[in-house]
């Protein structure tokens, strides 16, 4: 049997990637959450299912963020304001503009409509630079302006086959640097 080596290392002895072999997926997790969610909170909250751990092997390595999440409220003329954090960081949402109010993602439902009997896409999409090989936890808050807002479903109360029911996730993947 021949024995591999890399950088004239056996490969049990190999604990990181050569230097200049940057880019280079390491590891992936996800979370999926299936179950609805509603929240009538007017501050960031927790949504249940939707967060997810990762250790980096390495402080240097880059963290890639994906959220795929589905959202509805209960009236029209509404904003679903999704963040994603790192542990207690808010990583990253829009410029202060007015009173706008500053997301990493979300809806704003349209005013005089029947949107409330619909379910929206909300896409994150963030390459974050840790400087950590601890644990660390990314996760999605959210809340709204007034009313319910609901994850996975659409708001009104209807379950007929007219309605969708959604799943959303929660992945990272470590990169190397």
């Amino acid at each position: 049997m021949a024995l591999i080596k890399l950088n004239n290392q056996s490969i049990s002895a190999v604990s990181a990637l050569p230097s200049g072999v940057g880019g280079k997926v390491l590891q992936v997790k996800q979370t999926v959450k299936t179950s609805a969610f509603s929240s009538t909170s007017t501050s960031a909250t927790d949504i249940t299912g939707m967060s997810v751990s990762i250790t980096p092997a390495s402080s240097s390595n880059k963290i890639y963020c994906f959220v795929s999440t589905y959202v509805g409220h209960d009236e029209s003329d509404r904003v679903i304001a999704l963040y994603l954090y790192r542990d207690s960081t808010l990583l990253y949402r829009g410029d202060a503009i007015g009173s706008m109010t500053r997301v990493s993602g979300g809806i704003h439902t349209v005013h005089g409509t029947s949107q409330q009997n619909a379910t929206y896409y909300s896409g994150i999409s963030f390459l974050d630079s840790p400087s950590s090989s601890s644990s660390l936890t990314y996760k999605i808050m959210g809340n709204c302006n007034q009313g319910t807002f609901f994850v996975n479903r659409a708001g009104d109360s209807h379950t007929g086959n007219e309605r969708t029911s959604h799943s959303s996730s929660i992945t990272v993947m470590e990169v190397s640097a």
